[in-house]
């Protein structure tokens, strides 16, 4: 759930334009009432909150340009929230629901995802639901960003 909440409020912040506070206060009005519950009720609800906030953002997107149909997500320094967190410690795999989320059938249904981590320390992250593979990319400190797009990303495998 704290991955979730942490993604779900920037993302909201970044569409909306709005400080990342405002977004948790969107989120916390849109979760009034589901605290609390077993471990697999919060997967659940971190899924869920994942999967609506995206499926949310594309429709808004797709009103105003109706071709848009992938949605890429970033996630920089993903082992840094791990190192600085007790909780996300005690978790074997604590980024299984943001895959199974984005790289879901729940979400692929609506786009075309792709989940891109950052990560300056290399971890295990568990094996994939999703049928998709996990590519590591070794960078160099600094790339311009016109490499890391045409040079890595666009030809990374079809994955």
């Amino acid at each position: 759930m704290i991955v979730a909440y942490a993604i779900c409020s920037r993302i909201i912040a970044t569409v909306y334009n709005i400080s990342i506070t405002e977004a948790r206060i969107r989120i916390n009005e849109a979760l009034k009432g589901t605290e609390g519950g077993s471990v697999a009720e919060m997967e659940l609800l971190a899924e869920n909150l994942m999967v609506g906030t995206i499926n949310h953002i594309a429709a808004r997107v797709k009103r105003v340009k109706p071709s848009v149909d992938s949605f890429v997500l970033f996630v920089d320094e993903s082992m840094k929230l791990i190192d600085e967190s007790d909780i996300l410690l005690s978790s074997s795999d604590p980024y299984r629901q943001l895959r199974n989320s984005i790289l879901g059938d729940r979400v692929g249904k609506v786009l075309n995802t792709a989940l891109l981590m950052t990560s300056l320390n290399i971890s295990v992250f568990g094996k994939t639901e999703s049928d998709r593979t996990i590519v590591p990319v070794v960078l160099a400190s600094k790339l311009p960003i016109d490499h890391v797009v045409d040079k890595i990303w666009i030809s990374l495998p079809q994955l």
